[in-house]
């Protein structure tokens, strides 16, 4: 399986993680009176990143080597962040919300150390599950085998 492959699946599956965790914020936001929080969107890697890595030994039957899955994970991080913001920026813009607003309060400085912050989390995070994700897949057909 190539690293195109990969990604192609990694951002498939980050779409579907995205349109789902929208569904069930806006579930519970409507149905329960709770908000989600940000903490939800931690998701959106680390179940891409598992989906990727089980179908790397599906389609192969091997692990990914370490020095192939520390390349993938920054590209990870690349497509999450990426597709994150064309949400944002379509919702701001179906909704009037002035993202502005919130840059002014956090200040240039301010964003760009959440940012490095966020990103930083979401390169290890990505990294460790999509080990996780190939090894549970792994330990699933050595389970089958016997």
């Amino acid at each position: 399986m190539t690293d195109a492959q990969i990604l192609k699946r990694y951002t498939v599956v980050t779409l579907i993680t995205f349109v789902a965790l929208i569904l069930i914020s806006l579930a519970l936001d409507v149905l329960a009176g709770v908000d989600a929080g940000a903490g939800m969107g931690i998701a959106s890697i680390i179940v891409p990143a598992m989906d990727a890595g089980g179908t790397y030994v599906r389609k192969t039957g091997t692990l990914l080597d370490k020095p192939r899955m520390w390349r993938l994970a920054p590209i990870f991080t690349m497509i999450n962040f990426g597709l994150g913001l064309l949400i944002l920026m379509g919702f701001s813009a179906l909704s009037g919300f002035n993202i502005g607003v919130v840059l002014a309060q956090v200040g240039f400085v301010g964003m760009l150390l959440i940012l490095v912050g966020v990103m930083g989390l979401y390169l290890l995070v990505g990294r460790f599950f999509l080990g996780m994700g190939a090894r549970s897949e792994m330990k699933r057909q050595e389970r089958t085998r016997r």
